[in-house]
């Protein structure tokens, strides 16, 4: 089975979102074949938060078993969300998306990032490479991801937009266990008529690590769902505020 995690308003109604199903790969060691050594426990955090799971499990709603099997299941989480706008295609991409300004002053005035700078920028007649430094809001985190993930938490993003297909690549890497957590994906905008424009991110996560991989990975779907939803209120009134629309 395949799991997807969508988000998918329709106009005047709140977004739908959904896990569905997924299809695992072929069970593997705890040497994970795609990133040598990603299946380990290898640190003093990771083991002291697989000790904190043994001790906890079955009776705080994770669904593990408390005792860790040495073989196990990994897949991606997939990832949808849809929203749209009242402005072109070339003002989502040109005044919204690829404005540094604009989203600096979204994700640290209004999702409560408390830092978010480009660190690098290339502007080139096909397109742009933008490298993201970015420090979120962590919230209340399960003791076992706390232990593992720790409070300070960053990651850079890296954004690749193609100007001659309209699209642009994106690529989160956490500051910690990056050989262990991948988040990809791509962001689309479609022209839905004069004037509206409807933008599309698809992706995946993967959380490569023994024991709380899957609720890392959920973890991060939910942080990701609530960050796109926020944003795209806030960039709606931007756009009515700044006569961005026609």
């Amino acid at each position: 089975m395949r799991r997807a995690y969508r988000s998918v308003p329709i106009r005047g109604e709140k977004p739908i979102a959904s896990i569905g199903t997924r299809a695992p790969r072929p069970e593997s060691g705890i040497q994970d074949t795609d990133q040598p050594g990603a299946g380990r426990v290898g640190s003093d955090r990771e083991r002291g938060c697989l000790r904190d799971l043994a001790l906890v499990a079955g009776g705080n709603g994770f669904g593990l078993l408390p005792m860790v099997p040495a073989r196990y299941h990994t897949a991606m989480l997939d990832l949808r969300f849809v929203h749209e706008f009242d402005c072109s295609e070339e003002t989502f991409w040109t005044h919204l998306f690829l404005d540094d300004r604009f989203n600096e002053w979204l994700y640290k005035e209004r999702l409560g990032f408390s830092d978010w700078k480009v660190v690098e920028r290339q502007d080139t007649e096909r397109g742009v490479r933008r490298v993201v430094d970015v420090a979120p809001p962590v919230g209340d985190l399960p003791g076992p991801l706390k232990r593992l993930i720790g409070d300070n938490v960053r990651y850079r993003e890296r954004d690749e937009y193609d100007a001659v297909r309209r699209h642009c690549r994106v690529e989160v890497v956490p500051g910690t266990m990056a050989d262990k957590v991948t988040v990809r994906g791509e962001i689309t905008c479609l022209k839905l008529g004069e004037g509206r424009c409807r933008r599309v991110f698809t992706g995946h996560v993967e959380a490569r690590v023994f024991g709380v991989g899957s609720l890392l990975e959920k973890r991060i779907a939910s942080e990701l769902e609530r960050s796109y939803e926020a944003g795209a209120r806030f960039t709606s009134e931007y756009v009515r505020n700044n006569g961005l629309s026609p």
